[in-house]
């Protein structure tokens, strides 16, 4: 004979933190993200239901949205039905009753949707995958929600860091309204919060799930820039993020350029402690001549407290083949070896762009690399590099995607690879196999470390 469960073992911890939080914290808005299968639509429909239940009666308008109607039947309707004991039949035009009020279901992916809500006046709404419907549709939605006490409830699986769910209402998770109530709460689920699942299912779905975006959104959970077609996202969490970096007067200032021509110039400045690269400023632009260049690093040197005798210079392998017109010189190399004639300048040799990613990829997974924190827009390209993608939706594991454009990733991660290479130079060796077996050890499920890193004089 079974034991019926009680109430508290028929959730998982996860599900408690949840209905306990919103009880207490009453948020207009409850948005629940996270790996499918974590168990963030089960309890979703019951703080909604508790909801709808207090306008028992009253006549009032809900609207339950997702991607088609079939989606709204499958991930609340048929569990709401069990919910409240009793079956949903939706009229001609896709609303049922609900404890004396109307709940009108609407798919909302499309680009017209928003003109489905328009006119209503809605004391709530529950919407589901939210990353696939239309944003002007959950905004017209959202607006829609305007009877005293309305409260909105969603959940979707991860996506772009830069999705407007992530930043207009994840990112808001704990802000108030002027009477002091939260007006967004939101919560992230990992597959292993859902302890109700069989263990080797769990077990199979994570054996069968590539490393990289997959993993991290549907295992993991994570919102994430990282793309099938990435080539440093996988990489990127082993990268520590230094909130301060302090420079002892006896260390070599490195700075490697990518010399832009028809896109931007990077510059990439570093130093060298016990072997690691620890990164203290970037910068890039466009449609400059070499002076500007030089005089930029003679600044950052300057600021710095170092001469140029402490500065070395990196340089891409064919900088002595890129003419310098407004030098009257012949090459590039020539410009800086001029500018800089205490300085160390030298060019990196030519080598295959597989092998030079395989590099930057082996000490960033060895924890050699280190970037200051404040240089946002160097770990947003690295996150962002990514592999050709084909006409036919394969990727070019061959080719990275270079834009034109001079703020382009590619044109930023450019100078980060000659630094990386120039200075902690090949691993040996750089094998296919090698790099094959250091992709298998990556333990994905680790959480990105930003520690706190501060040593010697601060950094420019």
């Amino acid at each position: 004979m079974k034991t019926k469960k009680s109430w508290k073992e028929r959730f998982t911890a996860k599900q408690w933190e949840v209905l306990k939080a919103d009880r207490k914290l009453n948020p207009r808005i409850l948005f629940l993200s996270g790996a499918m299968g974590s168990g963030k639509t089960a309890v979703l429909l019951i703080p909604f239901l508790k909801h709808v239940k207090k306008y028992a009666g009253r006549g009032v308008n809900f609207i339950i949205g997702g991607a088609t109607l079939g989606s709204i039947k499958r991930n609340f309707l048929d569990d709401m039905e069990k919910m409240i004991r009793e079956p949903i039949h939706l009229n001609i035009d896709n609303s049922f009753d609900l404890w004396g009020n109307t709940v009108w279901c609407f798919e909302g992916k499309n680009s017209d949707s928003w003109k489905k809500p328009r006119g209503m006046n809605s004391a709530g709404a529950l919407l589901g995958e939210l990353t696939a419907l239309n944003k002007r549709f959950v905004k017209e939605v959202e607006s829609r929600c305007r009877i005293p006490g309305a409260r909105i409830f969603g959940d979707t699986n991860p996506d772009s860091l830069q999705h407007w769910v992530k930043t207009d209402f994840l990112n808001k998770s704990g802000d108030k309204l002027s009477d002091g109530r939260i007006n967004v709460l939101a919560f992230n689920f990992k597959l292993d919060d859902n302890t109700f699942l069989p263990v080797d299912y769990v077990e199979s779905v994570k054996a069968t799930t590539p490393p990289g975006v997959m993993y991290r959104r549907n295992i993991l959970g994570e919102w994430t820039d990282e793309t099938e077609a990435s080539i440093y996202g996988a990489y990127t969490q082993y990268i520590e993020l230094l909130q301060d970096v302090f420079i002892p007067q006896n260390s070599k200032i490195y700075v490697a350029l990518d010399l832009g021509i028809a896109d931007g110039t990077s510059l990439t400045f570093g130093i060298k402690n016990n072997g690691v690269l620890e990164i203290i400023h970037q910068h890039i632009n466009h449609d400059k001549p070499s002076n500007y260049y030089i005089d930029y690093i003679k600044e950052i040197i300057k600021n710095l407290g170092f001469y140029d005798w402490d500065l070395e210079i990196i340089l891409p392998h064919d900088s002595a083949k890129r003419e310098d017109a407004e030098q009257f010189i012949a090459s590039r190399y020539n410009t800086y070896k001029k500018a800089f004639p205490r300085s160390t300048v030298r060019k990196i040799p030519a080598i295959r762009i597989r092998d030079m990613i395989d590099c930057v990829r082996h000490h960033s997974f060895n924890k050699r690399i280190r970037i200051l924190k404040r240089l946002t827009d160097l770990m947003a390209a690295l996150n962002a590099y990514s592999w050709k993608v084909r006409s036919d939706g394969t990727i070019d594991s061959t080719s990275p995607e270079h834009g034109i454009k001079w703020d382009s990733p590619s044109n930023i991660v450019d100078s980060l690879e000659y630094l990386v290479f120039g200075t902690l130079g090949m691993p040996e060796p750089v094998t296919k196999e090698a790099v094959q077996a250091q992709e298998i050890e990556h333990n994905f499920s680790q959480e990105y470390k930003k520690n706190i890193y501060t040593r010697g004089a601060k950094a420019y």
